[in-house]
């Protein structure tokens, strides 16, 4: 076939897509494809979006949040976060000295959240009938000016857990500041959460600061118990919270 040909064939027509039929798509679901593993009696489901943990069950009992083909991550479940974790406030952080400015994601707040690849589809790189390795790439943009690669790894060990393994390797020519994250949501099977106690030991943990490049993390709802703004800042101090029913600590 002729490359005029060819080229011909493919320029672009308006016109309105209709729904295709799974068996005419490889990507029936919104998350697109579905790595399902297992080993024993644990199972787990990672898609192609965001490396996302959809689903992980132990002997039938599920311990995690799921959703259903047609939708996307609810409220960021199970979605990995690269190159940062969390929030950038007005997407604004500081690169030797120079301010860089990220596309705002969390409108609401003004923020940027979630890193970069929320709305990536990751390559399958290896896979096993226990084991699942996917990798995407930040390509240099408007606020991180660096390309980067995030490689996730799933694997269910000899006792049936899950591990999960994030690395990032950059490919730019001078060091990228990066935080890795993850965002599951845990459930303990069908037992109802007013029949659960829930105990932390006391600890001084908080945000952590910026540092050289000013990209901080933050801890997640028990930062808003110890008294930070609900923009939850990276490097905001964290205030004590006094004894109440909203204080799940107990004395080490």
């Amino acid at each position: 076939m002729a490359l005029g040909h060819m080229i011909k064939e493919s320029q672009p027509r308006s016109g309105i897509l209709g729904t295709p039929s799974a068996a005419a798509t490889r990507r029936a679901s919104a998350t697109g494809r579905q790595y399902r593993i297992s080993r024993g009696g644990s199972t787990a489901v990672v898609t192609e979006l965001a490396a996302t943990l959809r689903s992980f069950e132990v002997d039938g009992v599920r311990l995690s949040e799921t959703f259903a083909d047609d939708e996307v991550p609810p409220y960021a479940a199970g979605i990995t976060l690269a190159p940062w974790a969390n929030r950038i406030e007005d997407g604004r952080w500081t690169l030797d000295g120079t301010v860089q400015q990220l596309d705002i994601t969390e409108p609401s707040l003004n923020n940027a959240i979630h890193g970069l690849l929320r709305h990536t589809g990751y390559e399958l790189l290896d896979t096993a009938e226990d084991r699942v390795v996917l990798e995407a790439a930040v390509f240099p943009q408007q606020g991180y000016p660096f390309l980067v690669r995030h490689r996730v790894e799933y694997t269910i060990d000899d006792d049936g857990g899950l591990r999960v393994r994030q690395s990032l390797t950059n490919d730019s020519s001078r060091p990228a500041p990066f935080v890795l994250g993850a965002h599951p949501y845990l459930r303990p099977g069908d037992v109802e959460t007013g029949e659960l106690t829930l105990t932390l030991a006391e600890t001084a943990a908080g945000p952590r600061a910026g540092g050289r490049y000013g990209m901080g993390n933050r801890s997640d709802a028990l930062t808003r118990r110890r008294g930070i703004s609900a923009r939850a800042p990276p490097g905001a101090q964290p205030a004590h919270v006094e004894p109440s029913p909203l204080a799940f600590r107990r004395p080490d």
